[in-house]
């Protein structure tokens, strides 16, 4: 029987968060450097075939003009603010509509099943020792 060795058991963890990782690094890096490469252009997002290289002007104007920058600032502020806010409102108004009795599509129990119900089950099978249903995953009673 051959032995792994210790190097090679210690590499298997790092070898299967390799391909999750790379995905986030490219999910991540991607829109950040084509951000920072359009910022380096007088461009149109309705007209990019008119881009014009124009370097660091942009980043200079923001130094030299203050008020573009607080304007533009607070205008992503309110844009973040605004959409996070509504994707509450409108996932909260969802769920709640949904988890509310009587809606099509609900087969699972009175009133609906509510997530927080799902978990307590999922617990309780696992902890309870008369329903244990981890009991074959752990090298129990088979």
């Amino acid at each position: 029987m051959a032995r792994r060795s210790y190097k090679k058991e210690r590499f298997i963890p790092f070898l299967l968060l390799g391909p999750a990782l790379l995905m986030m690094l490219l999910i991540v890096a991607y829109p950040l450097f084509q951000a920072l490469k359009l910022s380096l252009f007088d461009a149109s997002l309705l007209r990019p075939d008119r881009a014009k290289f124009i370097g660091l002007a942009n980043y200079i104007q923001i130094v030299r003009n203050p008020p573009i920058f607080i304007r533009s600032l607070v205008n992503s502020l309110i844009w973040i603010v605004g959409s996070v806010t509504l994707q509450f409102i409108v996932g909260g108004c969802w769920g709640g509509a949904y988890f509310e009795p009587g809606v099509p599509g609900q087969s699972l129990g009175e009133g609906g099943v509510k997530p927080n119900s799902l978990g307590n089950f999922g617990s309780s099978c696992v902890l309870d020792v008369d329903l244990d249903a981890g009991r074959e995953l752990r090298g129990g009673n088979k």
